[in-house]
């Protein structure tokens, strides 16, 4: 049986991203169709960064088509902002084992609306030290099929947040976009600003301007490239 052999351009890149080598890690690859996440905040705003300036894309808007409904996204000279969903919680009391598998004494505990195909928890935690201090028990977390959003007020910034997914196979999350549909509008209710900037706390330092509007969440950030090739793929002929 013969093979056809694609060659595909691929851009890597960091997303949320204020100076190179930092933000999420991210590759974009231009496919005719592709498997779909429910939301994804960092893949979303490198394909946007992709689209506007490698693309010939001349307009400062353009939509995605999700699962969950369209996803604008605008461009504003180097920032991007995309108009996602807001992802509510509802306060619950975490189970014992979550709680010791994050960290212990949270002063808040939320399950996040299942629009996730796994189960999501936000625990609050007092401070940036606090937060800076866990030391999760990676596979506790993977045992009970949960992803972790892990969130504090910041001394730099309005929040600061970890997200651990060892479940679905990464045990921390450099940059999770879509958690702050969640604690965005958490952290305006509470510090009762409109307008937030966000820090999650990786060694990639990404950083999220976050700005709740009702059941929407505008999030915006940078992304800077670093690597620009090509990738061949060989399929069985049709």
């Amino acid at each position: 049986m013969g093979r056809t052999r694609l060659t595909l351009p691929i851009y890597k890149l960091g997303a949320f991203a204020e100076r190179l080598f930092t933000g999420g890690p991210t590759v974009v690859c231009l496919l005719d169709d592709a498997m779909e996440v429910d939301l994804a905040g960092h893949p979303t705003l490198a394909a946007a960064w992709v689209v506007f300036e490698r693309c010939g894309e001349t307009g400062d808007s353009l939509v995605f088509e999700g699962s969950l409904g369209p996803l604008p996204v605008e461009r504003d000279g180097d920032l991007l902002l995309m108009d996602f969903p807001a992802v509510p919680a509802c306060p619950e009391p975490a189970p014992a084992e979550i709680v010791e598998a994050v960290g212990p004494d949270p002063v808040a505990c939320f399950r996040m609306d299942p629009i996730h195909r796994i189960e999501y928890r936000m625990l609050v935690y007092s401070d940036e030290a606090r937060l800076r201090a866990l030391a999760p028990d990676y596979r506790l977390i993977k045992e009970r099929q949960v992803n972790i959003l892990a969130t504090a007020p910041g001394d730099a910034v309005e929040f600061v947040s970890l997200t651990f997914c060892p479940a679905v196979g990464e045990d921390e999350d450099p940059v999770t976009g879509s958690a702050h549909c969640t604690s965005a509008p958490y952290w305006a209710d509470r510090l009762g600003r409109d307008r937030l900037i966000a820090r999650q706390l990786s060694s990639r330092e990404p950083e999220i301007r976050c700005e709740p509007r009702g059941d929407r969440v505008i999030l915006s950030g940078r992304c800077v490239p670093y690597l620009k090739g090509r990738i061949e793929i060989s399929l069985p002929a049709s």
